[in-house]
């Protein structure tokens, strides 16, 4: 398995790739979410009230989504911060890969 750590001052995950290379991941490191292992699917951005909205869909690969409200809102905030700097940050350097599409 491959593991890239992505450390930035607001996001804390890692990129993994499992064992046969055809699925990757992103794994939180931010202990509130115990190593939850997240693929993002859609990705898109709308206008809402004249400002874009980023929005998402995910799959967790492994571990468990929380059932508090609270949790489950800072986890999906947490996921956009990763996602917004997936986009700014990695895709242009060449070190996010993946997708079917």
């Amino acid at each position: 398995m491959k593991v890239t750590q992505m450390n930035t001052s607001q996001n804390k995950y890692e990129i993994v790739d499992s064992k046969d290379g055809e699925e990757s991941g992103i794994r939180l490191t931010n202990p509130d979410f115990g190593g939850l292992v997240i693929r993002f699917g859609k990705i898109g951005i709308h206008e809402e009230k004249e400002e874009a909205v980023l929005a998402f869909d995910y799959d967790i690969l492994s571990g468990e989504v929380p059932t508090d409200p609270f949790k489950l809102q800072k986890l999906e905030n947490e996921l956009g911060d990763i996602l917004v700097d997936l986009l700014e940050n990695h895709f242009n350097e060449g070190e996010v890969v993946g997708g079917d599409d």
